[in-house]
């Protein structure tokens, strides 16, 4: 028998941590006045995006119908604070998509819907530069410091 020195590696510590960073999130929206229900996933997308919102993407066995954020593992590699703003991204979608509110056309394109959501929730967004309109965006020095001060990444839960 040879030694493959396969290290046996679990991903339990990432999806709980998106998890715990996508519970915070959810929170920075004003008057908790939408609840969000949202499955984590990480699947590969090779895509070439850093993460994504799907509505009405699971059903539970009895029926209810979840949202789903999407971070593929080819970024898990990033600075934990920019998957943290990714998920803040995603979440202004999960927030307008729990509105009614369409923020995003079919070929990704954001528009001013997004853009109010995403800077109400602390992100700095872009002017549009392709295609993408108001879809890139960055973290804040205020919102960057809010997530190290109140949620503080556990760095190594992204060490895969």
């Amino acid at each position: 028998m040879t030694n493959t020195n396969i290290e046996n590696l679990s991903l339990v510590p990432t999806l709980l941590e998106i998890q715990r960073i996508l519970d915070w999130s959810c929170e920075l929206i004003p008057d908790n006045s939408v609840r969000i229900s949202l499955v984590p996933n990480i699947s590969s997308t090779r895509m070439k995006c850093v993460g994504w919102f799907g509505d009405k993407t699971w059903s539970t066995r009895e029926g209810v119908i979840k949202a789903e954020i999407g971070i593929p593992p080819e970024t898990l590699g990033r600075d934990p604070y920019q998957i943290a703003g990714t998920i803040v991204h995603e979440t202004a979608h999960a927030w307008n998509s729990a509105m009614g509110i369409s923020d995003c056309a079919t070929n990704q394109r954001h528009n001013k819907k997004f853009k109010l959501a995403a800077e109400t929730l602390g992100l700095c967004v872009s002017d549009p530069k392709d295609h993408r309109g108001y879809g890139y965006t960055e973290l804040t020095d205020q919102l960057r410091s809010r997530i190290e001060k109140e949620l503080s990444p556990d760095v190594a839960s992204f060490d895969l």
